[in-house]
């Protein structure tokens, strides 16, 4: 299995949602009404990082929540930003 191969088994793991009008990805693992555990990536990360994490929380009966942070993995890109699915959209946060 190649690089590609792998992202693309992880994006279709996971789903594109949308908050604040900045486009995201998360993915998710184990049963709905377990007790919520969230993962947060530092930078440079992504989701990505925790798909192995996610897995076993679910064996344990949790459900693992992993999120990509705006800019990073397969979440919207800032205007200059290289890379990403959804580069050149503005993902700047306003008040």
């Amino acid at each position: 299995m190649n690089s590609h191969d792998v992202v693309e088994q992880h994006r279709a793991a996971g789903r594109r949602f949308e908050a604040a009008g900045i486009g995201s990805f998360v993915r998710e693992a184990g049963p709905p009404g377990g007790e919520p555990v969230v993962c947060l990536h530092g930078v440079p990360a992504s989701s990505f990082l925790y798909r192995k994490v996610l897995r076993e929380l679910a064996a344990r009966g949790l459900h693992g929540i992993a999120v990509d942070l705006p800019g990073l993995g397969l979440a919207d890109r800032r205007a200059g930003q290289a890379g990403g699915p959804a580069a050149g959209k503005d993902t700047r946060c306003h008040r």
